[in-house]
């Protein structure tokens, strides 16, 4: 369930990290997402493994046994629905230069960390969403 005031704790997360570039393990695609559901919900489902990676190789490790990106999400919210059903807020997967990657929906586009601060892909790259 979203906090009652999920607007203005996500415009400040976005605010705060939107030139905040890729770093794995401190503010990668898994991080982000997670990081965007507690500012939404206020439950941390990183907790558990945030701060024990910090290469791409290690990420890997860490996330492989949870089932990769659509394991991680579907273990901490549940079944994915069709992109058709994205609203603000909820946790996307997108296909970006044939690379699989979490967001999080801002209507039209998605919210990822790029190698500048966070990019937005268009939700056409949706490929599946998990409901907040």
């Amino acid at each position: 369930m979203r906090l009652q005031d999920w607007q203005n704790r996500f415009a400040a997360l976005v605010h705060q990290r939107q030139l905040t570039p890729f770093a794995w393990g401190a503010h990668d695609c898994v991080l982000w997402a997670a990081d965007c559901v507690q500012a939404l919900t206020g439950v941390d489902h990183a907790q558990a493994w945030r701060g024990s990676y910090s290469t791409a190789l290690q990420a890997a490790r860490v996330l492989s046994p949870m089932g990769g990106l659509v394991g991680v999400a579907t273990a901490a919210l549940g079944a994915h629905v069709s992109p058709l059903m994205a609203a603000v807020g909820d946790v996307v997967l997108v296909d970006n230069a044939d690379r699989e990657m979490l967001g999080v929906c801002i209507g039209t586009g998605v919210l990822a960390p790029g190698e500048s601060g966070l990019v937005c892909v268009p939700m056409t790259a949706a490929i599946a969403v998990w409901k907040l």
